[in-house]
Protein backbone atom coordinates (compact mmCIF):
# COMPACT_ATOMS: atom_id res chain seq x y z
CA UNK A 1 0.00 0.00 0.00
CA UNK A 2 1.37 3.40 -1.14
CA UNK A 3 1.85 5.48 1.90
CA UNK A 4 2.44 9.34 0.85
CA UNK A 5 3.34 10.13 4.35
CA UNK A 6 6.27 7.98 4.17
CA UNK A 7 8.40 10.10 1.55
CA UNK A 8 11.69 11.23 2.71
CA UNK A 9 10.83 14.70 0.17
CA UNK A 10 8.86 15.76 3.22
CA UNK A 11 11.61 16.39 5.65
CA UNK A 12 12.17 19.79 6.72
CA UNK A 13 8.70 21.01 5.51
CA UNK A 14 7.35 24.08 7.58
CA UNK A 15 3.83 24.79 8.70
CA UNK A 16 2.15 27.40 9.12
CA UNK A 17 3.67 29.38 12.76
CA UNK A 18 0.80 28.97 14.98
CA UNK A 19 0.97 32.68 17.88
CA UNK A 20 -0.80 31.94 21.27
CA UNK A 21 -1.38 33.88 24.42
CA UNK A 22 -0.81 32.40 27.16
CA UNK A 23 -4.39 32.78 29.30
CA UNK A 24 -4.84 32.10 33.35
CA UNK A 25 -7.67 29.75 33.04
CA UNK A 26 -5.92 27.55 30.53
CA UNK A 27 -3.37 27.46 33.34
CA UNK A 28 -5.05 26.85 35.42
CA UNK A 29 -6.99 24.09 34.24
CA UNK A 30 -3.67 22.86 32.69
CA UNK A 31 -2.13 22.49 36.13
CA UNK A 32 -5.52 21.25 37.75
CA UNK A 33 -5.54 18.36 34.97
CA UNK A 34 -1.27 17.88 35.44
CA UNK A 35 -2.08 17.61 39.60
CA UNK A 36 0.73 20.68 40.19
CA UNK A 37 0.84 20.89 43.77
CA UNK A 38 3.14 24.53 43.87
CA UNK A 39 1.14 27.34 43.92
CA UNK A 40 3.49 29.24 41.21
CA UNK A 41 1.12 27.48 38.84
CA UNK A 42 -2.12 29.29 40.24
CA UNK A 43 -1.47 31.98 42.46
CA UNK A 44 0.26 35.28 41.05
CA UNK A 45 1.45 36.19 44.80
CA UNK A 46 3.15 32.52 45.59
CA UNK A 47 4.17 32.85 41.63
CA UNK A 48 6.36 36.84 42.83
CA UNK A 49 7.18 35.20 45.75
CA UNK A 50 9.57 32.41 43.96
CA UNK A 51 10.71 34.57 41.91
CA UNK A 52 8.95 34.87 38.67
CA UNK A 53 6.51 38.18 37.54
CA UNK A 54 3.95 36.44 37.30
CA UNK A 55 2.35 32.73 37.27
CA UNK A 56 5.01 30.41 35.53
CA UNK A 57 3.19 27.44 33.17
CA UNK A 58 3.65 23.84 34.22
CA UNK A 59 5.69 21.52 32.12
CA UNK A 60 4.63 20.14 28.90
CA UNK A 61 1.76 23.01 28.69
CA UNK A 62 3.26 23.70 25.67
CA UNK A 63 1.25 20.94 24.20
CA UNK A 64 -1.92 23.15 24.55
CA UNK A 65 -0.26 25.82 21.96
CA UNK A 66 -0.58 23.59 18.94
CA UNK A 67 -4.44 22.05 20.21
CA UNK A 68 -5.71 25.62 20.14
CA UNK A 69 -5.97 26.28 16.40
CA UNK A 70 -9.13 26.05 14.44
CA UNK A 71 -7.95 22.54 12.45
CA UNK A 72 -5.32 21.02 15.25
CA UNK A 73 -5.17 18.01 13.21
CA UNK A 74 -4.78 19.82 9.46
CA UNK A 75 -0.91 18.79 9.73
CA UNK A 76 -1.46 15.38 9.23
CA UNK A 77 -4.36 15.93 6.46
CA UNK A 78 -1.72 17.97 4.46
CA UNK A 79 0.62 14.64 3.98
CA UNK A 80 -2.30 12.65 4.24
CA UNK A 81 -1.74 10.63 7.32
CA UNK A 82 -4.97 8.99 8.48
CA UNK A 83 -5.70 10.19 12.34
CA UNK A 84 -7.04 6.99 13.13
CA UNK A 85 -3.49 4.47 12.17
CA UNK A 86 -1.78 7.01 14.53
CA UNK A 87 -0.23 6.91 17.53
CA UNK A 88 1.98 9.06 19.85
CA UNK A 89 4.98 8.02 20.32
CA UNK A 90 7.18 10.15 22.06
CA UNK A 91 7.91 13.60 22.86
CA UNK A 92 10.99 15.72 24.33
CA UNK A 93 10.79 19.00 25.45
CA UNK A 94 14.14 21.07 25.60
CA UNK A 95 13.22 24.41 27.83
CA UNK A 96 15.58 27.22 27.78
CA UNK A 97 13.16 30.19 29.24
CA UNK A 98 10.13 29.79 31.71
CA UNK A 99 6.79 30.38 29.93
CA UNK A 100 4.34 32.90 31.90
CA UNK A 101 0.64 34.14 32.23
CA UNK A 102 0.31 36.85 29.49
CA UNK A 103 3.44 35.78 27.11
CA UNK A 104 2.56 35.41 23.18
CA UNK A 105 4.21 32.31 21.49
CA UNK A 106 4.89 32.05 18.12
CA UNK A 107 5.42 27.77 17.92
CA UNK A 108 7.27 27.36 14.34
CA UNK A 109 6.71 23.24 13.63
CA UNK A 110 8.76 21.14 10.39
CA UNK A 111 8.91 17.67 9.82
CA UNK A 112 12.65 16.63 10.80
CA UNK A 113 12.71 13.38 10.07
CA UNK A 114 11.04 9.75 8.41
CA UNK A 115 11.77 6.34 9.22
CA UNK A 116 10.32 3.04 9.13
CA UNK A 117 10.14 -0.01 11.15
CA UNK A 118 9.12 -3.50 10.89
CA UNK A 119 10.16 -3.20 7.26
CA UNK A 120 7.88 -0.49 6.63
CA UNK A 121 4.45 -1.55 8.57
CA UNK A 122 5.46 1.44 11.36
CA UNK A 123 6.14 4.69 9.46
CA UNK A 124 8.09 7.22 12.33
CA UNK A 125 7.71 11.00 11.82
CA UNK A 126 9.37 13.58 14.14
CA UNK A 127 7.78 17.01 14.16
CA UNK A 128 10.46 19.25 15.73
CA UNK A 129 8.74 22.38 17.23
CA UNK A 130 10.60 25.96 18.08
CA UNK A 131 8.57 28.25 20.91
CA UNK A 132 9.25 31.68 20.96
CA UNK A 133 7.91 34.46 23.33
CA UNK A 134 7.38 38.35 21.98
CA UNK A 135 10.39 39.78 23.52
CA UNK A 136 12.23 37.10 20.37
CA UNK A 137 12.93 34.74 23.69
CA UNK A 138 13.37 30.94 22.75
CA UNK A 139 11.19 29.34 25.48
CA UNK A 140 11.49 25.68 24.75
CA UNK A 141 11.84 22.98 21.70
CA UNK A 142 10.45 19.84 21.39
CA UNK A 143 10.19 16.56 19.28
CA UNK A 144 6.99 14.60 19.04
CA UNK A 145 7.20 11.50 17.28
CA UNK A 146 4.56 9.44 15.78
CA UNK A 147 3.81 6.09 15.10
CA UNK A 148 1.81 5.75 11.52
CA UNK A 149 0.41 1.92 11.73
Amino acid sequence: MEKPYSDKNLIGKEYPIITYQVKKEMLIAFAKATKQADPIYYNEKAAKENGHPTIIAPPTFLTVIAMQQDKPYEYLDSIDIPLGRVLHAAQKYSYYHPLYLGDQIRMKNKIEDIYERKNGEIVFIDFRSIYINQSKVRVAESVSTLAIR
